[in-house]
């Protein structure tokens, strides 16, 4: 999987007007459109071989794309895209808020079978894995990486999104028992603050009924 981060550049630059921005999403939807053709991304195992629906081939929300792929070379031939479409529109890639990661279940090549503990065997497929000819920063699949405000682990460990919930709500609570709001006030925004962030993330963080409580 390759995280990025996008920026946009300029609308226009023609003399006399002010350079107006082009909101993100409107930006990069031909791009996602273009990551969807020959359906290149993560296949899920239960899609069938001839399917043509059941591929996670990108997910964007704002100016954060993640690029996932079935394998390496898919991977490469999505990253490429991503290349093209930022030299033919203008849009900035922040490299050092990119990642790349990922897992190893099986190798179609040779049927090898491996597990999300077989970094020695995945990292040096990802290292061939580019962008605009540098490598990428590598994040091994048991580590933990923030998307939308989420602790994300390959191996789908939500200890990590489970501590930070902890220590935002803990922080958040500090702070509004320190303030000079009133009460009432205070009730507003643990309802519209503090207990809004922890149902952000309970759709995906499968959190224990014991963590709950």
């Amino acid at each position: 999987m390759f995280q990025t981060n996008l920026s946009t550049t300029n609308a226009w630059d023609d003399p006399g007007r002010h350079p107006v921005p082009i909101p993100v999403p409107h930006f990069i939807e031909p791009l996602l459109r273009w990551l969807e053709v020959n359906s290149r991304g993560y296949r899920f195992g239960t899609t069938c071989h001839d399917a043509d629906a059941g591929y996670a081939n990108s997910v964007a929300f704002a100016d954060d794309l993640a690029i996932t792929a079935d394998s390496i070379e898919q991977l490469q031939i999505q990253a490429h895209k991503l290349e093209r479409y930022c030299a033919w529109s203008g849009l900035t890639v922040t490299t050092h808020k990119c990642a790349l990661t990922g897992t190893l279940h099986r190798a179609h090549a040779d049927g090898t079978v491996g597990c999300p503990s077989s970094w020695a065997t995945v990292e040096p497929s990802l290292t061939t894995v580019s962008f605009n000819g540098r490598p990428l920063p590598l994040i091994k699949p048991e580590q933990p990486f923030k998307y939308l405000g989420v602790q994300f682990t390959l191996t789908l460990d939500w200890t990590y999104q489970y501590k930070a919930a902890v220590q935002t709500i803990q922080n958040r609570g500090a702070q509004l028992l320190a303030s000079m709001a009133s009460m009432s006030q205070k009730h507003v925004i643990e309802e519209q603050c503090l207990l809004n962030s922890i149902r952000y993330s309970l759709c995906v963080a499968p959190y224990t009924v014991a963590q709950v409580l």
